[in-house]
């Protein structure tokens, strides 16, 4: 038998439960999404050098210094 104080415990338990879950839903997709931009900066950063070797922006920069 329940009284009145197992069933308000209960019922938090419940809400923390339900709460944690769409927590961690949330931090997923936003995560993936942060993942998903991130590739599609870097593909975007692709430039040409002058020996036409397609590298990363920041290691193309470095050699444009060098050069």
């Amino acid at each position: 038998m329940y009284n009145k104080r197992n069933q308000k415990s209960d019922r938090q338990g419940r809400l923390l439960i339900l709460s944690v879950i769409i927590i961690l839903i949330i931090g997923g997709a936003v995560s993936f999404f942060v993942v998903r931009s991130n590739s599609a900066d870097s593909q975007n950063n692709v430039i040409y050098t002058k020996d036409k070797s397609i590298t990363d922006y920041d290691t193309a920069k470095r050699q444009q210094v060098t050069m």
